[in-house]
């Protein structure tokens, strides 16, 4: 295990948007109908949503941020119950 710390490395771009890693990555005709992700919940029950439309999604939300007019590193806090809603806000977010 020593010997693969030190052989490994993590080469993470100057610049890396974690919310475009996470979605627009997987934007081709391969991956795009897949589902992204699944959410289970006992009140709200469950709900699922594909890759293309998480980024539609999350691309969405980034806008709005972005014409209530929050520049690149203002902080947002997202707030919500366990729902598909958060990962999209997380991810527009971080967009």
């Amino acid at each position: 295990m020593k010997q693969i710390s030190h052989t490994w490395k993590w080469n993470i771009p100057e610049f890396f948007n974690i919310g475009q890693a996470c979605t627009a990555s997987h934007k081709n005709k391969e991956n795009e109908e897949k589902i992204a992700m699944i959410v289970e919940d006992d009140e709200l029950g469950n709900s699922e949503i594909t890759y293309q439309e998480l980024n539609r999604r999350s691309n969405q939300f980034g806008q709005l941020l972005v014409n209530l007019g929050i520049k690149i590193q203002d902080r947002v806090l997202i707030r919500l119950p366990n729902s598909l809603d958060y990962p999209i806000s997380f991810l527009g977010a971080m967009k």
